[in-house]
């Protein structure tokens, strides 16, 4: 009963920053533009390649709806929330907010303005946000 409530707990605690999780997706395909470096293999990358935030090895935030499911294994497949237990165990490593991963996107974004000449940047970030339909409000699809 009290892994239940603990649970509950976090994922309404997630569930309530939807609307800044939201904004991850843009932030992220907008950093890796920014610091011409554009890995698919990166955390950040998983926010503009499958719509999720990895908040430890085994959970994540599908950025869309803010619920908690398991490590993606391949691709854009449905998503599988987080079992209870497994996120109860987790309690204290899940202290990360949306606020703090915008505040780390926009810091990275700002660092790298001032090393990289802008150039064509908007277009390459456009066209990619096209390639990865990051809309806004995000929607995984």
């Amino acid at each position: 009963m009290l892994i239940d409530m603990v649970a509950r707990l976090v994922r309404d605690f997630h569930r309530c920053q939807k609307h800044l999780w939201n904004q991850v997706p843009e932030l992220a395909l907008r950093a890796a533009v920014s610091c011409d470096y554009m890995s698919h293999t990166t955390p950040r990358s998983l926010a503009y390649t499958l719509g999720v935030w990895r908040l430890t090895d085994e959970i994540f935030v599908e950025l869309e709806t803010g619920e908690l499911v398991r490590k993606p294994v391949s691709g854009r497949q449905d998503l599988v929330p987080v079992d209870d237990d497994r996120l109860a165990r987790a309690v204290p490593f899940l202290g990360v907010t949306a606020r703090d991963v915008i505040r780390d996107l926009e810091n990275t974004l700002e660092s790298c303005d001032r090393v990289w000449n802008a150039g064509d940047k908007e277009v390459r970030f456009a066209e990619l946000r096209k390639e990865f339909r990051i809309e806004n409000p995000y929607r995984r699809y």
